[in-house]
């Protein structure tokens, strides 16, 4: 795994990157599965193929405090009732 702000190599699965302090799924510099440059539009790495999360399906900006919000308001359970029903899967 690459970190996507500054494409080093991680060891494991960290919350934060250690060479550059900030959290590697964050970025959107370099491809997550083979460190490859890519741009903030890029949604498949031109290297090595692979899905990268980028262009319109990004999310912007998730504070933690938000994302806290949105589970209180949303139990796991209640969540994923209204994710299988907006899917048709019932």
């Amino acid at each position: 795994m690459f970190c996507r702000n500054c494409g080093k190599e991680l060891i494991g699965s960290p919350e934060i990157c250690p060479s550059c302090g900030a959290r590697p799924m964050r970025g959107n510099s370099f491809c997550s599965n083979c460190g490859a440059p890519t741009t903030p539009l890029t949604e498949i790495c031109p290297k090595c193929g692979a899905w990268v999360i980028g262009g319109e399906r990004q999310f912007k900006s998730i504070r933690d405090e938000d994302l806290d919000k949105f589970v209180k308001k949303y139990p796991p359970y209640k969540f994923f009732q209204e994710i299988k029903q907006c899917l048709g899967l019932k």
